[in-house]
């Protein structure tokens, strides 16, 4: 079942037979498992307790339980945002993923080079695979210390051969997923990190992680490489400006990205420019910004010294702009979310030609999690209903 955006503010709703359903001009969420359709009433539940959609407003009527597999969508399609005309993408419709999934706090996740999207539901200590239909393939993990288990599930990503790395910040290990879930070994990182921002991994099997550490192999530069079996090679990128190097322990570098070609793309987080790398250090070339900001690492944190000595470090109340991954659109094309308090944007940039432009994008998208070139669909993470979901934006390039 499907809800389809009309005219202004209208819901028409529309069943697996395609038949339409209900015309409303407003819907809400008024518990966990109770929806509301103004101006009409109530919605009800099915078998499995889940909200039921328009077909069961005349059984609740009569006071009898809605019909069995009358379940509330997974997806719902908007059309009412459009890119401006002078920005090379243009929007076919949306879809909201995950309603019914009851997914947890999403914080990481990954776009799979054959097009499925990894989850990581911190809350649940879980990963989660979705393809590219909406569909949930599996899920794997909990709260420990066993195989495939985890106790503080922090960062993802697929390698080219489909396996799964998910880096566990307790204990800075590394566990690995076959493509269909199975729990394949972890292994530990041979360096210590304070704040680990993003993981790739090369296509020969070098992983990279963007990172801060005030000591050991790793302090002083923002993205290492190491070995396939997790030994330090060696490390480079600038770090964000901080007078005190403790704010970067809170502040973090800045996510990276894997190119097509097997560079890196540095995201850094204040001053806000891109660095291309190659895994060997090779700096390729660097992508300013025209975006300036009048706060550094350091505003994010209130530092006070102690009476007897020592120092206590809060979090502040500076609004910090925050900047996700570079997401390939095309071999030389990709885009930057940048979030600035409640808008957030689209800043587009060219190998060739660096910043090309930028668009205003509605706040409930999210996060980009990655392009699916071959389907066309943008994958973001947020909120919908205040519920976590996944959206998939079905977009075309224009020339």
């Amino acid at each position: 079942m499907r809800w389809q955006w009309g005219g202004g503010d209208t819901l028409l709703f529309r069943f697996p037979d395609g038949q339409p359903g209900l015309v409303c001009t407003e819907m809400f969420k008024t518990s966990p498992k109770r929806w509301a359709v103004s101006p009409l009433t109530v919605l009800g539940w099915d078998a499995r307790r889940r909200p039921v959609a328009a077909s069961a407003l005349l059984s609740l009527a009569m006071g009898t339980l809605p019909p069995a597999g009358a379940v509330l969508p997974h997806e719902v399609v908007a059309q009412e945002f459009q890119f401006d005309a002078d920005f090379p993408m243009e929007l076919i419709d949306v879809s909201i993923i995950g309603l019914e999934e009851e997914f947890g706090v999403l914080l990481d996740s990954d776009l799979g080079w054959d097009g499925v999207v990894y989850l990581l539901d911190y809350s649940n200590s879980q990963v989660i695979a979705v393809d590219p239909s909406g569909e949930v393939a599996w899920r794997r993990g909990g709260e420990g210390q066993g195989p495939g288990e985890f106790r503080t599930p922090y960062r993802l990503t697929e390698a080219r051969d489909g396996v799964l790395h998910v880096f566990d910040l307790y204990g800075r290990a590394i566990s690995r997923f076959s493509p269909d879930g199975e729990f394949i070994d972890r292994r530990q990182v041979q360096a210590t990190f304070e704040a680990v921002t993003d993981l790739v991994v090369h296509p020969d099997g070098r992983t990279a992680i963007s990172g801060t550490s005030s000591y050991g192999v790793a302090m002083g530069w923002a993205v290492h490489v190491f070995t396939p079996d997790l030994r330090h090679v060696h490390s480079f990128g600038p770090l964000p400006t901080a007078e005190n190097p403790m704010a970067l322990s809170y502040h973090g570098a800045g996510p990276l990205t894997a190119t097509p070609e097997g560079d890196l793309l540095y995201v850094r987080r204040l001053p806000y420019d891109i660095h291309r790398y190659s895994l060997d250090g090779d700096h390729l070339a660097t992508f300013d910004t025209p975006f300036e900001y009048d706060v550094t690492a350091d505003d994010r944190l209130n530092f006070e010294e102690r009476e007897g000595g020592g120092i206590t470090t809060s979090r502040s109340d500076v609004e910090m702009p925050r900047f996700g991954e570079a997401v390939m659109l095309a071999d030389s094309l990709f885009v930057v979310s940048r979030r600035e308090g409640d808008r957030r944007f689209l800043d587009l940039f060219t190998y060739d030609s660096g910043y090309v432009g930028t668009a205003s994008i509605p706040a409930d998208w999210g996060s980009l999690v990655g392009f699916d070139r071959n389907r066309g669909f943008l994958w973001t993470t947020g909120e919908h209903l205040l519920q976590p979901v996944l959206r998939r934006l079905h977009i075309t390039l224009k020339p």
